[in-house]
């Protein structure tokens, strides 16, 4: 049974990040969407409001330190560049 962080290295790759990162669009649709329905919605409606927020800040330099991680399997040193999304 796999685990939260435990092996998602196995299964993304960079051009999938940037993949996924590219439909991000669909993602915030989602939140909007499950925002929408209110009582209906299986999710919280503070942690759709958290996620959408990190969407706009965060999460694409997360990103990015990430497919630094999957392309040189260690963590960035102070200064050095990020990849793209």
């Amino acid at each position: 049974m796999g685990g939260y962080a435990w092996d998602g290295d196995r299964h993304w790759t960079p051009q999938t990040v940037r993949d996924w990162w590219s439909r991000r669009d669909e993602v915030r649709a989602w939140i909007t969407d499950e925002l929408r329905l209110g009582d209906d919605s299986r999710n919280e409606p503070d942690a759709l409001r958290q996620y959408a927020a990190y969407l706009d800040d965060g999460l694409e330099a997360y990103l990015r330190g990430y497919l630094f991680w999957l392309t040189e399997h260690r963590e960035p040193r102070a200064g050095e560049a990020l990849p793209e999304l």
